[in-house]
């Protein structure tokens, strides 16, 4: 970690102030914050789990399999890396060091999100907590579920439960139902017409904002509000302004209730 300068840049840590890596045997590193790039065969492993190189019979580091799979499927520069807080270090930032240090531009921009969780414990396969998005679906429509995990801002824990999944219900009812009682009035938009719509400041200023879908989200509930009483006044105009708005809003989040991918 010493040959390279910027390491701990990511998470802004000193390399003095880190803990010794122990994904290898202290004795065998320069510096005890050196992490394996790769590791060498254990007795007791499954032959599968190893193969031979010019360092000998073994298996890459978990850092270098992510970093062979970001350059594989992303090249040598991308936009974005996701990941869970969690990740920041030691994975992301060893991800970062390596790609960087041996030449590669790699990720540009690092979004961290928080967990979701249930009864206030991470939802994990090894806590054996976790939902398969089927059972989900089996109850629940899938833009719910989407909005479900929209409503909290991507860094912000999000505590999945039944009210969760109920509250997200019925706001797609009632965002899907005013898209279609507008468009039995005035008429349904083109798809190309959603497309083109301009999308209120507000809205765009919250996607920018560090992606913050929840206050996006309620700029597209003011402006449900708005054609609502548009409707009720039996403003055409206004009615179909707002309806434009709301579709176009909606199909950026994905949840365009008049898109074929929610027909039905």
């Amino acid at each position: 970690v010493r040959s390279y300068a910027a390491y701990g840049a990511l998470t802004n840590q000193g390399l003095d102030d880190l803990n010794p890596a122990t994904d290898a045997p202290a004795e065998v590193k320069r510096d005890p914050r050196d992490f394996a790039l790769w590791k060498a065969r254990k007795d007791g492993e499954p032959v599968t789990a190893s193969w031979e190189s010019p360092w000998g019979a073994g298996r890459p580091g978990w850092h270098i399999e992510c970093s062979a799979m970001c350059r594989r499927y992303l090249g040598d520069a991308f936009d974005i890396h996701g990941g869970g807080l969690d990740l920041r270090f030691p994975h992301h930032e060893n991800e970062q060091a390596q790609s960087r240090a041996v030449g590669y531009d790699f990720a540009q921009l690092w979004m961290h999100s928080a967990w979701v969780t249930q009864s206030g414990a991470k939802m994990s396969k090894s806590l054996g907590n976790g939902l398969l998005v089927s059972e989900v679906l089996a109850r629940y429509p899938a833009p719910a579920l989407r909005l479900a995990l929209a409503q909290v801002h991507y860094r912000s824990m999000l505590e999945y439960s039944d009210g969760t999944m109920d509250d997200a219900a019925a706001t797609w009812a009632r965002l899907a139902g005013f898209v279609s009682r507008a468009s039995e009035r005035v008429g349904v938009p083109t798809l190309d017409e959603v497309a083109r719509a301009t999308l209120p400041s507000a809205f765009v200023e919250a996607m920018d904002d560090d992606l913050a879908v929840p206050r996006a989200v309620a700029v597209v509930h003011d402006a449900v509000r708005t054609g609502h009483a548009a409707l009720t006044a039996g403003d055409s105009t206004a009615l179909a302004s707002s309806l434009l708005e709301v579709r176009a809003m909606l199909s950026v989040l994905g949840l365009d209730p008049g898109s074929p991918e929610w027909a039905g």
